[in-house]
């Protein structure tokens, strides 16, 4: 699959599992935080809030050895960080596998209970890197 044509595909995944569930499912296969084991690149994606995104991307990168790339082709697995209007209780921090992958794959997921956008980000970006410490310690 193309790249642009995934990025696509995987934005509209993103805004379909943060507004409905139900059709969600039509759209990725289930996997596991497990996956999360060995991963060394993440493209993180806040659509065009780049400071929600630098909150995530300082959360990653304290993980030794792990890079946030910025191109989505480069990475091994997507966090994907989606809100509506100004709703924080209805954002989502989303990991999904990235890669050579045909269908992505859900991973994990992680809702907030701050109300504040820049606080629920914060805490999808310690979720994931508690996730990955886990996995990874092992």
């Amino acid at each position: 699959m193309r790249t642009p044509f995934r990025a696509f595909l995987l934005a509209g995944f993103a805004t379909v599992l943060t507004l409905s569930s139900a059709t969600a499912a039509d759209l990725f296969d289930y996997g596991s935080p497990q996956e999360l084991k060995g991963v060394t690149r993440f493209y993180v994606d806040a659509g065009d809030d780049l400071d929600l995104r630098d909150i995530i991307k300082s959360r990653l990168e304290q993980l030794q050895g792990v890079k946030v790339v910025n191109r989505p082709e480069e990475a091994e697995h997507w966090v994907i960080f989606r809100w509506s209007g100004s709703h924080p209780s209805w954002a989502r921090t989303i990991v999904v596998t990235g890669g050579a992958t045909q269908r992505p794959r859900l991973l994990f997921t992680d809702r907030s209970s701050e109300s504040d956008l820049v606080d629920v980000a914060d805490d999808g970006g310690k979720a994931v890197a508690k996730a990955y410490r886990r996995v990874n310690e092992k």
